[in-house]
C-alpha cells in the first residue's frame, strides 16, 4: 500500500511581497511548487510560481491593495493546485536578531 504523499507549505510574509513553497517530506526535504506575490499595494501586483524544477510555469496580475487580499488570493489559489491536500503543516518564517530575546507584537515597541 502506498503512503499518501505528505507536503509541508511555508510562508514567507514580507513589506511588500509574500513568498512560499511546497516541501515533500522525505529525507531530505525536496521543494515542489513555490513562488511569491509580489508588489503587494503598488501597481502590477503578480503571483508567480515554478514547479520542482525550477521552470516558471506563469505569472497572474492581480487587484491586491494590501497583503489580507493578497493573502487570500493565495489561499483561494493554492486550494486549487493538484495536490494541495496532501499539505500536513504549514511553516511562516520567524526573525529574531539584534537585543531581540521574545516575540514582538504588531506595533514597533511593543513586546508581547
Amino acid at each position: 500500500m502506498k503512503t499518501a504523499e505528505r507536503l509541508v507549505l511555508t510562508i514567507n510574509g514580507g513589506s511588500s511581497s509574500i513568498k512560499f513553497a511546497a516541501y515533500r517530506v522525505e529525507q531530505p526535504l525536496k521543494r515542489g511548487l513555490y513562488g511569491k506575490v509580489d508588489r503587494i499595494g503598488l501597481s502590477g501586483t503578480n503571483l508567480t510560481f515554478h514547479d520542482s524544477n525550477g521552470k516558471q510555469q506563469e505569472c497572474r496580475s492581480l487587484a491586491a491593495a494590501d497583503h489580507k487580499t493578497a493573502a487570500n488570493f493565495l489561499i483561494d489559489w493554492l486550494e486549487e493546485q493538484n495536490r494541495f491536500e496532501s499539505v500536513r503543516a504549514l511553516g511562516h518564517r520567524v526573525v529574531h536578531g539584534m537585543q531581540h530575546t521574545a516575540p514582538r507584537g504588531g506595533h514597533p515597541g511593543i513586546v508581547e
